[in-house]
């Protein structure tokens, strides 16, 4: 795998291409709660040929309606639990799928988009149904004045060639495309290396992150990671490290700042939203002794020290551990005995 870092201003673009060519760009925005992912695939309607006139779009809407782990209801409903926006466009050069959610349902949204890209079972029944719905999008296209002269336009600048003519096909090609055509143009262009993953928002580059969950009279403290099978037990061992390095030794300055800066951050942007500030208004109610004055929390944070982290990890972080791997293994032994 080789990657690179570049700056952004405050902020850091990293860009990773895994050893089957998968490319992962994410810029880290520490500020906000929210994250948005797409995967591009460098496949438009200037790909096509005549027989496949149309597909780049017609596949796009087939991705959404289902794979071998979701039904097209599944697909919508696991982003609606969430609140988060599931979508998808088409170009003259590339087709992008993305979900906008919260930072702590990133996990969720790269699970659907991957299973969606990846998986889609393209169902003669499906590609049935979906015909009659982009023969409608051409219909509605061509009573649009403002859609039509564009077209127009391409086709005189470019002529009788893949990028004059629309993106969306025309009634022909529509109707005479078969389900094989488009699983073909499936099977060509959606290859790894052919494939971009882009990540902004809340996020740490290497798919690992932890997060806290607290209760009236208990919580949590957790680390998730995603990671290729092969590389669960490596993982792993890498995890238990750096918890121990916590737990011996704190953190360095710069974490610690950045550490409060984060929190800072999310809880400000945080209330600047009426849901978040109706949300903190009745968990105090019903969980919480008071309602903890914003600027307290502010100064309960910024009087944090190196001696404080020093403790609590080693109160939260040394006790027993609780494990959950979900994967194509056979045997837990192996991770029963990481976590000793």
């Amino acid at each position: 795998m080789t990657e690179t870092t570049q700056r952004e201003g405050d902020n850091a673009v990293r860009r990773s291409v895994l050893p089957g060519g998968l490319r992962i760009v994410t810029e880290s925005l520490p500020a906000v709660r929210s994250a948005a992912i797409g995967i591009w695939a460098s496949v438009g309607s200037r790909d096509e040929d005549l027989d496949h006139a149309g597909a780049t779009h017609y596949l796009e809407h087939l991705l959404f309606k289902g794979t071998s782990k979701r039904t097209a209801l599944e697909i919508s409903a696991a982003m609606d639990a969430v609140g988060g926006e599931l979508n998808a466009f088409t170009g003259k050069e590339y087709t992008c799928y993305y979900a906008r959610i919260l930072d702590a349902d990133l996990p969720l949204a790269i699970d659907v988009l991957a299973d969606m890209v990846t998986g889609s079972l393209i169902e003669p029944k499906d590609v049935d149904a979906e015909r009659g719905v982009i023969l409608e999008e051409i219909a509605m296209n061509e009573d649009e004045p403002s859609d039509t002269v564009h077209e127009a336009f391409a086709a005189q600048l470019y002529g009788d060639t893949p990028l004059g003519r629309p993106i969306l096909g025309t009634v022909a090609s529509i109707n005479e495309i078969t389900r094989e055509q488009i699983t073909d143009h499936y099977a060509a262009r959606y290859t790894p290396p052919d494939l971009v993953v882009a990540v902004a928002g809340n996020v740490d580059h290497d798919s690992v992150y932890s997060f806290a969950s607290q209760l009236s009279d208990s919580g949590m403290w957790a680390t998730y990671i995603g990671c290729l099978p092969a590389k669960a037990d490596e993982v792993l061992a890498i995890c238990q490290e750096e918890i121990a390095k916590v737990i011996s030794g704190g953190l360095t300055d710069a974490e610690l700042d950045r550490g409060k800066g984060q929190l800072r951050g999310s809880l400000v942007l945080g209330l600047e939203d009426p849901s978040s500030r109706m949300s903190r208004l009745g968990k105090s109610e019903l969980v919480y002794s008071r309602l903890e004055p914003v600027d307290e929390i502010l100064a309960s944070i910024e009087a944090v020290t190196h001696d404080d982290v020093r403790r609590v990890a080693a109160d939260i972080l040394g006790r027993p551990k609780v494990l959950a791997v979900v994967g194509p293994f056979d045997d837990d032994a192996p991770f029963a005995a990481a976590l000793g």
